[in-house]
């Protein structure tokens, strides 16, 4: 988790119109501060046992819980501000939040066709990341969009997840570069493979069509026979 001077800037939210890019990039932040966990629930789970362990969870969910809500409400405008403020949990504002603005949003629909987007692993990856930026564009967003990597990396992580975790930024530029070090590897794998099944059919030829002057068995010249 870093410090907030390194957290994205996020446009405030003053109703229906760019609600759908607000959530996107207050949930990156969330989920970057560890704190998204508590719009799952209002309360704790309560699932352990010891009555000191309960205490200690409960008290970082409360903790976690008032930090989430007050960087929700920090990114709210002053009128949104006034109209949720009074939702005491992090989970009942981002609810509300959803229910008074989500379906009103005229970019709900696009952002809609980049989550139903898929990625197929018979096809070639660059392309169907390309027709995915396209559709990206057509709908509206700039590509330095936080939505559009997040989107991007949910579909091609599972694609390439040995070396995902080597990712360097959360950005689309990011994105393209593991893609083109996977592709480029696969590549080679493939050139060496058709290397070697050339060689192993040549030596085949070999034994079967080569014949030693010195001794006359195959397989082998004079000047390599044991003889």
């Amino acid at each position: 988790m870093g410090p907030p001077s390194q957290l994205l800037p996020i446009k405030p939210l003053d109703g229906a119109a760019g609600y759908s890019r607000w959530k996107e990039s207050i949930l990156l932040r969330l989920r970057t501060l560890g704190l998204a966990h508590v719009l799952l629930s209002d309360t704790t789970s309560g699932d352990d046992d010891a009555a000191a362990a309960a205490a200690a969870a409960a008290a970082q969910w409360e903790r976690d819980d008032a930090l989430c809500r007050g960087h929700i409400l920090h990114t709210l405008s002053d009128r949104v501000f006034a109209l949720h403020v009074h939702r005491r949990t992090a989970r009942a504002l981002w609810v509300g939040l959803r229910n008074a603005y989500e379906a009103l949003d005229p970019k709900h629909r696009s952002a809609r066709a980049l989550a139903e987007f898929e990625f197929s692993p018979d096809a070639p990856i660059p392309e169907q990341l390309a027709e995915f930026e396209a559709v990206a564009a057509a709908s509206g967003y700039d590509l330095s969009d936080p939505y559009v990597y997040i989107e991007a990396s949910s579909k091609v992580a599972p694609l390439y997840p040995e070396y995902w975790m080597f990712r360097k930024e959360e950005t689309m530029d990011e994105v393209w570069r593991i893609v083109r070090l996977v592709e480029s590897y696969n590549k080679w794998r493939e050139q060496r493979e058709d290397t070697e099944e050339e060689e192993e059919a040549a030596a085949s030829i070999v034994a079967r069509t080569v014949r030693c002057y010195n001794c006359g068995g195959l397989g082998h010249m004079a000047r390599n026979c044991a003889r």
